[in-house]
């Protein structure tokens, strides 16, 4: 955890992606995921119960911040078991992040929330097969840490949540997940997922560019550091690229410790916006606040060929917005009244 928050500290802000996964890589050393060393070709996750407290090995991990309906989809779709996703959260509690290893055919999932009182829920979701109760096996485990959790078991799943939740909620979801199938709660976890792409921590802004996005739209909200990333992808004439999914490999340093600070991400590479869709959200940049620093999120969204739409989300209380209309073609900007 050390070497992983010196690289932190060493990060530039050209690196900030990098930042994102460490301190992502920092929060499960934090919980004790760490390497196992014992069986190099093992590829998936372990995870150790023993006596209400759980430890988990993992070699390769996929990272997913702000994930869509159809994202999940693919998760329980690729997944070594029929997953049953967390159901009976209170209402109006949104999917922020997906954790899964190995991410090709994943045998450890964690879902991440946001309730609505903004209290963050991790809940682990472990392939049966893969839970191991033989403590002489943490040998081949290193640098882990053990923390109780909350245990159970639906159909081929072990489903675990930390002891800092609510007894109530995990009591309701735990009921919940008791009597429902792997289809009803994909279908109840497509429902908590955003329907636009988040790119960066916008977490207030999320909700308010909600109420704005057209149904059956492809919008995409940009955090302010993803609207500086756009304004030097537009010098370059380039797309702007989907940067919320990472994987990471994990190996062992020379010492025979898990190397976190030397983990090298891999991103998908998505098209989020267009090159000449960058060309006309900084148009709007220019037209709103004549090349100085814009203080505040974007919306965009493609209403058609011809046309994008794109909302300026003030940083600053009350957080007002405005939209322009663009001239895919001339760049003409009209704003909303």
């Amino acid at each position: 955890m050390a070497a992983i928050r010196g690289r932190v500290r060493r990060s530039r802000g050209r690196d900030r992606s990098v930042r994102l996964v460490l301190c992502g890589a920092l929060c499960l050393a934090a919980l004790g995921i760490g390497v196992e060393l014992g069986d190099r070709a093992y590829e998936g996750v372990r995870v150790w119960l023993l006596g209400g407290k759980e430890v988990v090995a993992v070699r390769s991990v996929a990272f997913l911040r702000n994930p869509m309906a159809f994202e999940v989809r693919a998760v329980a779709s690729t997944a070594a078991f029929p997953v049953i996703f967390p159901v009976g959260l209170p209402a109006n509690s949104q999917l922020r992040s997906l954790v899964v290893a190995p991410a090709e055919h994943p045998t450890f999932i964690q879902v991440g929330y946001r309730l609505p009182n903004r209290y963050p829920l991790n809940v682990q979701l472990v392939d049966a097969v893969s839970v191991a109760t033989d403590a002489a096996a943490l040998s081949k485990v290193s640098h882990t840490r053990l923390f109780g959790v909350y245990q159970w078991r639906v159909g081929d799943e072990i489903v675990l949540v930390g002891r800092g939740v609510s007894r109530s909620i995990v009591a309701r979801v735990r009921s919940q997940m008791m009597r429902t199938s792997p289809r009803q709660s994909l279908s109840e976890t497509e429902g908590a997922a955003l329907g636009f792409v988040v790119l960066g921590y916008p977490t207030a802004f999320s909700d308010i560019a909600r109420r704005y996005v057209p149904p059956g739209s492809r919008a995409v909200l940009l955090d302010s550091w993803h609207v500086k990333a756009l304004s030097m992808s537009a010098q370059r004439k380039k797309p702007l690229f989907d940067d919320r999914t990472v994987y990471i490999h994990l190996a062992p340093s020379a010492s025979g410790t898990p190397d976190w600070s030397s983990a090298r991400p891999r991103w998908k590479r998505v098209m989020a916006i267009s090159a000449p869709g960058v060309q006309g959200v900084e148009a709007v940049l220019r037209y709103a606040y004549g090349g100085r620093t814009c203080s505040c999120e974007i919306l965009f969204d493609q209403r058609s060929r011809g046309a994008y739409w794109v909302w300026t989300i003030a940083n600053a209380p009350p957080h007002l917005v405005q939209r322009y209309t663009v001239d895919a073609t001339t760049l003409a900007i009209v704003p909303s009244t």
